[in-house]
Order: structure tokens, then sequence, then C-alpha cells
């Protein structure tokens, strides 16, 4: 009889040694040699069968892991279409650009539309679409940074203005907002050259008068 004053452990669990025990193909660092060994738990002591140097490796537990399934992949089956790019997957998607079809793991989600890695590259690259662009240049930001160089706004003032007007029509960023900024430096440009052209011609009238006295 068990005494009930005690209490009743749970019956010890009994693990199979074998499954922790594998066969790996393990390299030798003196010799560079392949020796097939059985691994059983995290260290591998073997003697190289070339060599005879004795050699004990550790085992990661990644090593002996399966990957996990890829959620984007998914095989095709018989009468299915196949992806573009990798022939195995089922095609899931089309290409919103070129109309090829192919599987999630190939394609892109970019904004509304889903397209493939050459189509992106042409609408980058080739087409130069500023809808597809990796960074974007804010130039009233530029206009304004000139600006900032007073003592030499003589020769950065025209500079910033070409600016304005070269990019005026380029997307303003990633954000949409207003054109205040620009506007804002096509006035400091205009009153910064009016300032200058001002300057310019008081200094030569007064080398003027000092000529003619």
């Amino acid at each position: 009889m068990t005494d009930p004053t005690k209490p009743v452990l749970p019956p010890p669990i009994l693990r199979d040694a074998s499954a922790n025990r594998h066969e790996a193909a393990l390299t030798c660092p003196n010799c560079r040699m392949e020796t097939k060994v059985v691994v059983t738990g995290a260290e591998a002591s073997f003697k190289c069968s070339f060599c005879h140097v004795p050699v004990t490796a550790r085992i990661f537990p990644r090593l002996t892991i399966e990957p996990p399934a890829d959620p984007l992949t998914s095989a095709a089956g018989g009468g299915e279409a196949t992806c573009q790019f990798y022939p195995g997957l089922k095609a899931e998607v089309i290409c919103d650009e070129c109309g090829c079809f192919m599987s999630q793991k190939a394609s892109i989600t970019w904004g509304e539309k889903i397209l493939c890695m050459p189509c992106l590259h042409t609408l980058r690259e080739t087409k130069a679409d500023t809808n597809y662009r990796a960074s974007l240049k804010i130039w009233d930001n530029r206009a304004l940074a000139l600006l900032a160089f007073l003592p030499f706004t003589l020769f950065t003032a025209p500079i910033a203005l070409f600016v304005l007007f070269r990019y005026r029509n380029e997307p303003r960023g990633w954000i949409p907002r207003s054109s205040f900024r620009w506007w804002l430096a096509l006035f400091l440009t205009g009153v910064i050259l009016l300032g200058w052209i001002t300057l310019i011609a008081i200094w030569i009238t007064l080398m003027a008068r000092e000529a003619t006295d």
C-alpha cells in the first residue's frame, strides 16, 4: 500500500538516447579531410581517418534542427501554373507591370502594386520613375541651405534660383506637403539677389564719381 501522507510522484520519463544520435561528416582542421562520425550530444570526439589527429568538435543545436518551412513558399502541383522565377513554386500573383506569373516569394509589394524584381529595376534605373525611387532629394531644402552661406550668397543665390526652377516639378518627399518652402526659398533668393545688385550698383556709382573727380 502507498502511504497517503507522501506525495505521489509521476513516473520518470525515459528518453531514447538514440534520438540525439546522428551521423555527420566533420572536417579535420589539420588536413581538411572529412570523416564520418556518430554525434551524440553537444560534443563529438573522433580521430581523423587520414592524419589520425584527435579532434574534439562542439556541435551547435541549430546545426541539427530542420529549418522551418517558409510561409511564402507553396509547391506547385500537377496542372498548376508555376512561378517564372522559382519553377518549383506555385504561381499565386501576377506582376502589375509585365503580367508574369510568380509566387509570393518572388513578388514585391510597392505601394498598391505587386511587381517582380526585373520590373522594379526597370522602373527605377531605366525609366527613372519618380514613384519607384529608393531615395528622393528635397530640392527646396537644398536651395535654402545654399542661402545659409551669407558671405557667399553672391555665388550661391544664383545656384539656388537655378535649382528651384530646374527641379520645380520634382516630388517634395515621400510625405505630401505644401509648396511653402519652395516659395520661401524663392522669396529669400530674390531678396538676396536684389540686395547684391543694389550694392554692386552703389559701388559702381561711387567708383564712377571718384573717377570723374
